[in-house]
């Protein structure tokens, strides 16, 4: 069958389906992601569509584009959203009045950990905040501060990043950072000890935003990564301290053809096994091109799928 790649997204229950787009009837369809799977690529490729970031409406598109990009200019601009996307909340220069209700709606500012140490600062719309994060890849994390509005978020964002922390995190890293290296406890420590250090920097109006830390885990995602990178034997070094071992993996770089039993999905990147060897596939390199699929079965096609992506 065959049908575009939309995306992949995670639904209000924190788990992973596919956004596809039939070739033929040209209809969205949300697809639980099958145990075994089989793609293959067609050189063509259509536009995602974009999303209404007030409502979360999903609106769809036929528009044929080049390989550079995964919108039309018409989705692109449809919404002036890209102007938040650099924003620092100084002056603001959107004009669509559905992008500027969305800002005016309460924000999250979170302080994120991902395996080896690296912490990253971002924001997220108090609607979508928990799927803001699986779209990250972002297992553990923390809310630090609660604002009034997307403008204020993005003031603390800047601050935060003035100080050291990092806004962005690349999907290559994550890749190559599977496995987290710290239990639980020591990475809540350490996202804690940060909030510590940020407290210091604030001061004025922006500082009584900040609230309790609010700790975030996704577990069931750490387990099925662990379950299937980690080897079960373990070492332990001089220090009695266990030695994670992790297993051989490669990051496919082309998509030609997926082929193999699906692991599990952290983020957008999604694992898959084939042929003993475990591969690890970035999907926003998929999104808009026309594959033909084998092995899925449809969900419920007239659901309506908010929280995707955007």
């Amino acid at each position: 069958m065959k049908k575009y790649f939309v995306g992949l997204c995670w639904n209000e229950e924190y788990k992973p389906y596919f956004h596809l787009k039939d070739y033929e009837s040209g209809l969205d369809e949300f697809i639980d992601i099958p145990q075994e799977l089989l793609i293959e690529r067609i050189n063509q490729k259509i536009c995602i569509g974009t999303i209404n970031p007030y409502t979360s409406e999903y609106i769809s598109c036929n528009n044929i584009i080049e390989d550079s990009s995964s919108q039309c200019n018409h989705c692109k601009y449809m919404f002036d959203f890209y102007k938040c996307v650099r924003c620092h909340g100084d002056d603001c220069y959107v004009k669509n009045g559905d992008v500027l209700k969305y800002c005016n709606t309460p924000h999250y500012v979170y302080l994120a950990y991902f395996p080896n140490g690296k912490i990253k600062v971002g924001t997220a719309s108090e609607i979508k905040k928990y799927n803001r994060l699986l779209e990250q890849g972002a297992i553990f994390s923390i809310f630090i501060a609660k604002t009034p509005t997307g403008k204020i978020a993005r003031q603390i964002e800047k601050n935060v990043i003035d100080n050291g922390i990092t806004g962005a995190v690349t999907t290559t890293y994550k890749m190559k950072n599977i496995v987290f290296d710290s239990e639980e406890k020591l990475i809540r420590k350490e996202l804690i000890e940060k909030y510590k250090d940020i407290l210091k920097l604030f001061a004025g109006d922006n500082k009584k935003y900040l609230i309790e830390p609010e700790f975030n885990s996704f577990n069931e995602i750490k387990d099925k990564i662990d379950n299937n990178m980690l080897l079960s034997n373990i070492q332990v070094n001089l220090f009695d301290e266990e030695n994670k071992q992790i297993k051989p993996y490669i990051i496919k770089k082309e998509f030609d053809r997926i082929f193999g039993v699906y692991l599990f999905c952290v983020g957008k990147v999604l694992a898959v096994k084939n042929n003993g060897i475990i591969e690890l596939i970035d999907t926003k390199k998929m999104e808009g091109y026309l594959f033909e699929f084998k092995n899925i079965k449809n969900l419920n096609t007239d659901r309506v799928i908010k929280f995707l992506g955007g």
